[in-house]
């Protein structure tokens, strides 16, 4: 009580009223959306340091379910693009038709009809958007646990709760579970088989880790080709990390991984091609075409339609080398571009660009929405800005400590080979969901980094008043 009353003097109250004045000046400078991810950032981490939350992963789980189930039910996304493509082929499977095997779509990409596949299973139980949506909330929430457990491997319990909760409320992947995106259950597939691969309280042989790794990456990748990414970062790992004492090992893990990921994905092709629903098997007809759209510099590497013109008068390879070859200036342009795109875009409009003209309709009124979907991009793009930084402190505090996990370099590997990967291919923002669960795992360690000085400091003047105390 006397605390308080001391707070509320007349002098302490206007050194305050000074304070907010002289934060507003900047404050009003910022755009909102840092405003929000700042504030975002600070009260998470508030919370997670005042409070003890006993059985953290359960309590994430659900937090996480709820709120994503909350807004598929009040955010109807209708499919549209691939996505309106994969569903109606789903349907046709499970009408039995096949027609969808001779569009162009899936004449050029077969590799997409393994989700269509997928996708047709779940809806043999339940022949509803809102049922694979669901599941996408569901795996979306898995993923946010796996973004705690994995951190826990290379940070404190108290960094890590922070870094799920942020990833947690994070506006693209929060939206994103009302589109029909092949992302939810790639992800998190990959990430089980990396926690299976990191963690140590699982306790299994390594060489059993890698094979079940090899099984998780391959399914994945039959869902969503992006599989490549983290196997190719694994193998730089144990690259990496190969000395006399473990060469035998690690070249043997190498070896496993290939081999069960090459032949369970070579299996599942062949039962695909066999019964019917793939013919062409489950590989890519038109592998230059993410080159052709990747260093188009009118569009910054993102999609054209005019592409596809372009494509029947000249080759695909003389195509990409006439964007290729041009002055190094234009080259690096376009570069800058892509990766502002990809890992600032936001990707939040996906969930909402269908309701702009309309608005959304929710509890019998109609919300105009466009301006806070605007808002949301922006803290999402924020809020990144603010994991890299953090990312960055993460990856400092790896080179200075050598006695940390080595195993943090199949994470770190995974955003360093994502980063390569998209300045040559086509972005888009929504493409960043995968690798953003990396970026925030990193960003843990950074987290870390901060709570430790900020007790350090804390320390620092408590012992400074007790000593003047003493001394009084």
């Amino acid at each position: 009580m006397n605390k308080i009353r001391e707070y509320l003097k007349i002098k302490n109250l206007w050194v305050l009223l000074f304070a907010v004045c002289f934060i507003s000046v900047p404050l009003a400078l910022m755009p909102k959306g840092s405003v929000l991810a700042i504030a975002l950032f600070a009260a998470v981490l508030f919370f997670v340091n005042k409070f003890e939350i006993g059985h953290f992963s359960v309590f994430l789980f659900l937090i996480a379910l709820a709120l994503r189930i909350g807004v598929v039910i009040a955010v109807p996304t209708p499919p549209v693009s691939d996505f309106e493509v994969l569903l109606g082929a789903s349907q046709q499977m499970i009408a039995g038709k096949g027609d969808y095997i001779n569009t162009s779509y899936f004449q050029a990409w077969p590799y997409q009809i393994g989700f269509a596949f997928f996708q047709s299973l779940l809806l043999r139980i339940w022949n509803d958007v809102l049922f694979l949506k669901i599941l996408n909330s569901v795996l979306a929430a898995a993923t946010c646990v796996l973004v705690y457990k994995i951190a826990c491997e290379f940070a404190s319990d108290k960094a890590s709760q922070c870094a799920a909760l942020i990833y947690c409320f994070l506006p693209f992947p929060f939206f994103y579970v009302t589109v029909l995106s092949n992302q939810f259950v790639s992800s998190f597939l990959i990430y089980l088989g990396l926690y299976i691969l990191i963690s140590e309280k699982i306790k299994i042989n390594e060489h059993l880790k890698y094979l079940i790794f090899g099984v998780l990456l391959a399914i994945a990748n039959l869902l969503r080709p992006e599989s490549i990414i983290p196997l190719f970062a694994t193998v730089l790992f144990l690259v990496i990390s190969l000395k006399k004492d473990n060469l035998k090992r690690n070249l043997l893990n190498i070896l496993i991984l290939l081999v069960v990921y090459y032949g369970t994905f070579k299996l599942f092709e062949f039962l695909f091609a066999v019964t019917g629903v793939s013919p062409l098997g489950l590989g890519n007809n038109d592998p230059l075409w993410k080159f052709v759209a990747g260093f188009n510099h009118s569009t910054h590497g993102q999609y054209s339609g005019n592409d596809w013109e372009l494509l029947k008068t000249t080759s695909a390879m003389d195509l990409i080398k006439s964007r290729v070859f041009v002055p190094i200036s234009e080259l690096i342009s376009l570069f800058i571009e892509k990766m502002k795109i990809f890992w600032c875009g936001g990707g939040v409009s996906w969930s909402f660009t269908a309701f702009y003209k309309e608005g959304l309709p929710f509890l019998g009124a109609t919300l105009r929405i466009v301006d806070d979907v605007a808002l949301a991009e922006l803290t999402s793009k924020w809020l990144m800005v603010i994991s890299y930084f953090l990312l960055a402190l993460g990856a400092i505090k790896c080179f200075k400590n050598r006695c940390l996990n080595s195993k943090v370099l199949l994470i770190i590997n995974q955003v360093f080979v994502t980063f390569g990967v998209y300045l040559l291919i086509e972005v888009q923002p929504r493409y960043i969901y995968h690798v953003q669960v990396s970026t925030l795992i990193i960003a843990a360690i950074g987290i870390g980094v901060i709570i430790d000085g900020a007790k350090k400091i804390l320390d620092k003047i408590k012992k400074t008043d007790n000593s003047k105390k003493e001394s009084e």
